[in-house]
């Protein structure tokens, strides 16, 4: 009988079965029985329990990083895809700039291997460099900043003997004489560029020669003032020339 039955064995039900329910796995508050039945296991069952915890943590670990490295590698792939897809030139195209660099670099060799940086800078901008990728060039910085003292001391200063320079132009200066004051040239101190040794020994050479004096005597800064505008002027290692406008506008009819 179905008494005899269920005597023998508990587990054996009626026609009315037990109301269905959800694996203790998946049911309210299963992970706090889980921790209660880890707790209920002998040492040597906790002991497994938490090798095989360990291991699948292990493996997971380094499964998401192998999918972090595999997404920013498809990033960069991606992101040189698109880089060339912008890129009209043809290979033709390509091959006469390369061998028109091949054929500008040593002119601006010789004339940085002579000194003549005057010379250097007239060149490097030029319209003989206008198709021509002149950032690639190791003295670039040495170029561009040596035309900055070039149109101080031969646009501006003059400007300033005259009696008056207007605001467009005092911009210009106050920039070109800040990014001096701030060494804007000396990549070792963290700006972007890539100057060599020698080169930031000439730049500071015109620095402390000339452009401070600019600075101080004819432009009315003082280190103080230079220093007290320095975070917001090179913050985060970059020259933001839009602050030195600022400056700019408001002392540059002092300028003398």
């Amino acid at each position: 009988s179905l008494e005899a039955r269920r005597a023998h064995n508990p587990k054996v039900v009626g026609s009315n079965p037990t109301p269905a329910i959800l694996p203790e796995p998946y049911g309210p508050g299963c992970f706090f029985i889980m921790i209660m039945k880890i707790k209920e296991q002998t040492p040597k069952e906790q002991k497994k329990i938490t090798s095989d915890g360990t291991r699948l943590a292990v493996i997971s670990f380094f499964i998401m990083i192998a999918v972090i490295v595999l997404l920013f590698i498809a990033y960069f792939f991606i992101a040189h895809m698109i880089e060339d897809s912008f890129d009209e030139r043809s290979p033709e195209e390509i091959k006469a700039e390369m061998e028109a660099e091949n054929n500008f670099f040593p002119k601006l060799d010789k004339l940085y291997s002579s000194g003549d940086y005057e010379g250097l800078a007239q060149l490097i901008f030029s319209n003989e460099a206008d198709n021509i990728d002149v950032w690639n060039y190791e003295h670039y910085d040495l170029a561009d900043f040596y035309r900055q003292y070039l149109k101080v001391k031969n646009n501006y200063v003059p400007m300033l003997d005259g009696g008056s320079i207007n605001g467009i132009d005092a911009r210009e200066l106050t920039a070109s004489v800040f990014s001096y004051y701030y060494r804007c040239y000396d990549h070792t101190m963290g700006v972007k560029g890539h100057s060599t040794e020698a080169d930031i020994k000439i730049l500071d050479d015109i620095r402390e020669k000339y452009m401070l004096k600019i600075l101080y005597d004819r432009m009315g800064y003082t280190i103080e003032d230079m220093e007290a505008a320095r975070p917001d002027i090179m913050k985060d290692n970059f020259f933001h020339a839009d602050i030195a406008y600022k400056y700019s506008d408001k002392y540059y009819e002092r300028y003398r």
